[in-house]
């Protein structure tokens, strides 16, 4: 007897097709955007306190170096990055990252979106 064989939900078989779904990424990145909203991330004002909380904990200065895994639209990166910290967000969704990079550049971040 064999056992049909299904990728996991969050697998790199799923994950990339659910977050560059044209659809999907435009819906999560409006709720992302969202400064009230805490249905794709959290609310603004709670990232602002994560920022400070994660500076603080981690006694972060200007010119140091951090990697965010999963930056989505650069939330917590671009936080950090306008304090002086050098950011890398890696993330799957292209759209996501295309609004990182655009508010880097914009705001002339010490991030990089890949």
């Amino acid at each position: 007897m064999t056992t049909p064989h299904r990728p996991k939900p969050f697998c790199t078989f799923t994950t990339p097709a659910m977050w560059n779904d044209p659809h999907i990424s435009a819906h999560m990145l409006a709720n992302h955007l969202d400064p009230d909203s805490s249905l794709a991330s959290r609310s603004h004002s709670f990232i602002d306190q994560s920022a400070e909380w994660i500076i603080s904990l981690l006694r972060l200065c200007s010119g140091d170096h951090v990697l965010d895994l999963g930056c989505g639209p650069g939330l917590y990166a671009c936080r950090l990055a306008r304090k002086g910290i050098s950011m890398t967000g890696i993330d799957v969704s292209a759209r996501s990252l295309d609004h990182a990079r655009a508010v880097a550049v914009r705001e002339g971040l010490p991030a990089t979106f890949v």
